[in-house]
């Protein structure tokens, strides 16, 4: 009764080599992508959690001097704030990662239209 522990493997092995040898349907303006075409490409896609907390974490600091400033009453604080807008520029920084990793995505892929 060991057979179906022995067959797992197999089938995870060939799951893999599957995965692996997936000859993608053409899509206009495309090229097949090499091994390591993909895995340049899932690196980038990789950094995008990384990034994603990174501008959660400035996001939630501009929310956090901004509700001390309001607490304390700070006006010149309060005032600095709104002029320096750092949740605008979490939001710009977000959209300019976007992006980035998609223009450096487009860079790997290398399409051949518009």
């Amino acid at each position: 009764m060991n057979t179906k522990t022995e067959h797992a493997p197999k089938e995870t092995a060939t799951a893999a080599t599957a995965a692996e040898t997936f000859i993608q349907p053409k899509i206009t303006g495309y090229r097949q992508l090499s091994t390591e075409d993909a895995s340049l490409i899932n690196a980038v896609k990789a950094m995008g959690p990384t990034l994603e907390q990174l501008l959660a974490a400035a996001f939630i600091r501009a929310s956090q001097q901004r509700k001390a400033a309001f607490d304390a009453g700070d006006e010149v604080e309060s005032k600095r704030l709104a002029t320096a807008e750092p949740e605008r520029w979490v939001e710009l920084a977000r959209v300019d990662l976007q992006r980035g990793l998609m223009s450096l995505t487009r860079a790997v892929a290398q399409p051949s239209g518009f």
